[in-house]
């Protein structure tokens, strides 16, 4: 990567904010919030699976998942990637999750939504998202749409 592009990425951002430093000297003296999101990297870059929870815009709760595959861990992908999962609430569509999994022969998608309707919605505009993952340059190898009954309404029907 071209230092251009380096300074580009938003770890070179925090940097140039003035915010307050940590005092760790291994860190140099980054930004706390800098700090944080490199020890995220690299703790993803050693195996382990970054989690985020948080506001992405406000009012809007996201989890955000992401882990590297060494080998099949699920029915269906034949072989490592990486797997990114994240779950919100959308004002129109209710619950939806989102589960990508991408390797070197493409990218495997399964949405799911808490009600049928949502489904349905998700369903209609998956061609055009296929579409337009294939126009990135990106080989769908599979898409689906399902509907997850969350567990309060399980544990309402029981």
């Amino acid at each position: 990567m071209s230092l251009e592009g380096i300074l580009r990425e938003p770890q070179a951002r925090l940097g140039q904010s003035g915010q307050v430093t940590t005092g760790l000297s291994e860190l140099r003296q980054m930004p706390e919030e800098a700090a944080r999101l490199a020890g995220r990297q690299l703790l993803m870059l050693e195996g382990g699976p970054f989690v985020w929870q948080g506001q992405v815009w406000p009012g809007q709760a996201m989890q955000w998942h992401i882990e590297e595959r060494l080998n099949s861990q699920v029915e269906g992908e034949e072989e490592g990637g990486w797997r990114t999962e994240l779950t919100l609430t959308l004002p129109r569509l209710g619950s939806v999750q989102a589960a990508i999994h991408l390797s070197a022969h493409g990218l495997g998608l399964e949405l799911a939504a808490g009600a049928k309707a949502a489904a349905d919605e998700l369903r209609a505009g998956l061609p055009e998202l296929t579409q337009r993952l294939h126009q990135a340059g990106l080989q769908v190898l599979g898409a689906g749409v399902r509907v997850e009954v969350e567990a309060d309404a399980r544990a309402a029907a029981a």
